[in-house]
């Protein structure tokens, strides 16, 4: 669940925001200078997303524990598409390719944040940098335009090392209800259960910051933002509304309802961020960090792509708040928008293969599909056969503990008469 039992235990309060909206907060547990030192406010938006990337401090799991499920997996299997399966790349320009070509840019990677540098030594062992590592799996995204602005990613092409923000499990599918959230499918919080790693959802992890007197960024709050919310559905329709008639006015093609895929000007990744989750950059960052991904220690499986699943279907209720025009658009672009957050069964198989062979990682809890169960039996195997299902009998009655089965071959007779049937019955 990420929990570093290392760490000095922190204060956690959940407490809603002005849009009534919940947030798990923690107590601030980890700092990171600013490279160019202290900064204006008009440069905080662009160095807390691209200058100075945040680091692990807890995800949602650690805030509310997550109740115990079996982690152990099955057996990997060869997945579906195993053919899709790529060895890995031979040089940092192969792997360079892969991810411009990949639209969502994943990957599962392993990572511990008890040995970053950054983060604070709050334990003996830790200090005496006799702290043994605590690597676990974790989803994130390649923020290639990110890359562009930093020293250490910029030559990302030849070294490898990318700009990468983290994902977190959905709190809904730990079986956790925050504070302010709405029921989902009407279920209530006593009756949630955690779902099995495959089976869950991945927004992306967001935390408050703030700058101290020294210049220095303060990252200490969780929150969690909804992508597919009612709210966050309705922004992103204004938005592609209005981008609409901006369009129009000037006479260039309809934009798309998919947001940027973060590979073009520095300012794509912004309008990405923006676009999926609506958050305020005065406040909120996403835990990010540099990462070497030619290191086939760091990289586990990637880049691939979140799996395409359909949206809820739209009711009447939802459309009855827009006019004509709003509506059209809605309805075309229903599947755009929203933020896919699922992985592919095959890529879960792909990581508990590539964990096999490391004792230092937990596997994924991955979802077994339970046998189906038995169908009821046929009309035929019950007594009846109707006209034409058997070449030998029109009529067939199973047999019993007082007399054996009878078949009725002759087209003459009809069905049995009351006196028979009752008299079947009672045997």
């Amino acid at each position: 669940d990420g929990t570093d039992q290392n760490a000095v235990p922190q204060k956690e309060t959940e407490t809603m925001d002005q849009n009534g909206e919940s947030k798990m907060e923690k107590d601030i547990s980890a700092t990171t200078a600013p490279a160019d030192g202290a900064m204006e406010d008009s440069d905080i938006r662009k160095s807390m997303r691209t200058k100075t990337p945040s680091i692990k401090l807890r995800d949602i799991e650690d805030a509310t524990k997550e109740p115990s499920i079996d982690k152990t997996p099955p057996k990997p299997t060869p997945p579906a598409d195993s053919n899709s399966i790529l060895s890995p790349p031979k040089t940092p320009q192969e792997l360079y390719e892969r991810i411009k070509k990949s639209r969502d840019k994943l990957f599962f990677i392993a990572y511990s944040h008890t040995q970053d540098p950054k983060v604070n030594k709050t334990t003996k062992e830790q200090r005496d940098g006799n702290a043994k590592p605590d690597y676990q799996w974790y989803l994130a995204r390649v923020d290639l335009s990110t890359c562009q602005e930093l020293d250490d990613a910029q030559d990302c092409q030849n070294n490898g090392k990318y700009y990468v923000e983290f994902y977190t499990k959905a709190s809904y599918d730990q079986g956790i209800l925050l504070r302010g959230h709405p029921l989902e499918n009407g279920v209530p919080a006593a009756k949630m259960k955690p779902k099995k790693d495959s089976e869950s959802r991945y927004w992306l992890e967001w935390h408050e910051y703030h700058f101290d007197k020294q210049g220095e960024m303060i990252v200490g709050k969780a929150k969690e933002f909804l992508p597919n919310g009612q709210t966050a559905i309705r922004r992103r329709l204004m938005d592609l509304c209005e981008r609409k008639r901006n369009s129009q006015k000037e006479g260039s093609s309809s934009p798309s309802g998919s947001a940027s895929d973060g590979s073009g000007s520095g300012s794509d990744g912004e309008e990405r961020l923006m676009s999926e989750y609506h958050p305020d950059f005065d406040r909120y960052t996403t835990w990010a960090d540099v990462m070497d991904l030619m290191d086939d220690k760091t990289r586990l499986v990637g880049p691939f792509d979140f799996e395409d699943t359909k949206p809820p279907p739209l009711t009447d209720e939802e459309l009855a708040m827009y006019n004509k025009e709003t509506r059209k658009i809605f309805m075309e672009h229903h599947s755009d928008l929203y933020i896919k957050d699922r992985v592919q069964i095959s890529k879960w198989y792909e990581l508990a293969e590539v964990l096999r062979g490391r004792n230092d990682i937990e596997p994924p809890s991955i979802a077994v599909e339970n046998p189906k169960k038995k169908s009821r039996l046929s009309g035929n195997k019950r007594g009846w056969s109707p006209m034409g299902t058997s070449a030998s009998a029109l009529l067939s009655f199973p047999a019993t503990s007082s007399r054996p089965s009878v078949d009725i071959h002759h087209p003459s007779f009809g069905p049995p008469s009351t006196k028979k049937k009752h008299a079947a019955s009672k045997t």
